[in-house]
Parts: C-alpha cells; structure tokens; sequence
C-alpha cells in the first residue's frame, strides 16, 4: 500500500503526536472493522446452519405430534392392560397350535394308534381351552382397543379353529403324512397372523401420548 498520502499529517503542521494518535485510532478502527465483520460472517454462517438443524428437528417433532394420539393417564393405562391380557391368551394358543400335531412327533416303542389318540385328545383339549380364553378376552376387551387389532386377532383365532376342526375330523387320516403336512400349512398361516398382532399392538403403543394434567 502507498503510504505517501499520510506524510502530511505527520510531516506537516498536523505533525507530531497528536497526529500519531489519530493515525493508530484510524488504523485500529479499520482493523476491528475487518475483524467484526469476519467474525459476524463467521457466526451468521453458524446461526443458518443451528436453524436448517432446528427447522429440521421440528418437523421430525411436528411429523411425531401427527401420528399421535393423546389420551388421559387412565385410558393409556387400560389399554395397555388389554393387550396383556390379550398376549397372555393369544401366547397359550400360539403354543398349544404349536404342539396339537408336531411334524417330527416322538412316540413310545409299542405306543398303539389308541395311545395316540388319546395323547392327541389332550393336545386338543389345551388349544380348546386356549382358544376359548381368549375368544373371551378379544370380546370383552374390545371396547378398549381399535378396531383394526381386533380383525387381526380373529384371524390369528380362525387359524385355530382350522386346526381344532381338522383334528376333531382327521378320522382315518390322522397321523399320516398329508395330515401332519395339513397341520404345518395351520401353523404358516397362524404365524404370520400372530406377527401382525404383535406389530399392530407395538404401534399403537407408540402413538399413544398422554395428556398432561
């Protein structure tokens, strides 16, 4: 930079100390001046980028508040307590379906045809009684759950009475191959059922917000 503009103020009658004074406050305020405006650059670059990530942060909490459904303290809790006692029912059926007919059944050396029937008879008995449990259950509690968890209850139960009905009139099919490969086509259709319940309860649960008091 060509400081020959600045002699007269330090040669000339303006000369001396006065002039020396003026010229370091001119020079400091330019200087302050640059470093104000770096750092406003600085910081209004950060304060854009703290609102893309605060804007968008609230429209994951807007798209949350969307889905929600808020209810009192006393609703959540007995809607939460029907789907326990609904699993409780729908785990035994689950697991007396799984057992009424095995494919790779083990059976006692010497067992006759009218030993098995007899086993068989009291697998059944455990899936009736599963079954009837929580047909109760799924009626009763009906009022405090959607409707949609309903449907896909029942067909996790039309599953079951296929297999109870099956069993009942196996007749002279019972125990052979195409009746236990009958019994695995009961079994992929309840599964899938049951895993529909299980997804549908999850995400019912997590739009339920509670109202504050």
């Amino acid at each position: 930079m060509n400081w020959e503009w600045l002699k007269p103020f330090v040669t000339g009658a303006l000369g001396g100390s006065l002039a020396v004074v003026a010229l370091w406050k001119w020079l400091g305020d330019v200087v302050l001046g640059k470093i104000i405006e770096r750092e406003k650059a600085k910081y209004t670059k950060e304060i854009e980028e703290l609102k893309a990530k605060y804007a968008q942060e609230l429209e994951t909490y807007r798209a949350r508040l969307d889905r929600s459904v808020f209810v009192t303290r006393a609703h959540f809790e007995v809607e939460l307590d029907a789907y326990k006692q609904l699993f409780e029912g729908l785990g035994e059926v689950r697991l007396a379906i799984a057992g009424t007919r095995p494919s790779m059944g083990l059976y006692r050396e010497g067992e006759t045809r009218e030993d098995k029937m007899k086993s068989l008879g009291k697998r059944l008995e455990v899936l009736v009684e599963a079954h009837d449990k929580t047909v109760k259950a799924i009626e009763y509690l009906s009022p405090f759950y959607p409707s949609d968890i309903y449907t896909k209850l029942d067909e996790c139960l039309t599953a079951a009475r296929g297999e109870i009905l099956d069993i009942q009139t196996g007749g002279n099919e019972t125990f052979t191959l195409g009746w236990f490969q009958e019994g695995q086509k009961r079994l992929d259709r309840f599964y899938p059922a049951y895993h529909a319940v299980t997804d549908a309860i999850r995400n019912r649960i997590s739009t339920l917000a509670i109202l504050p008091r």
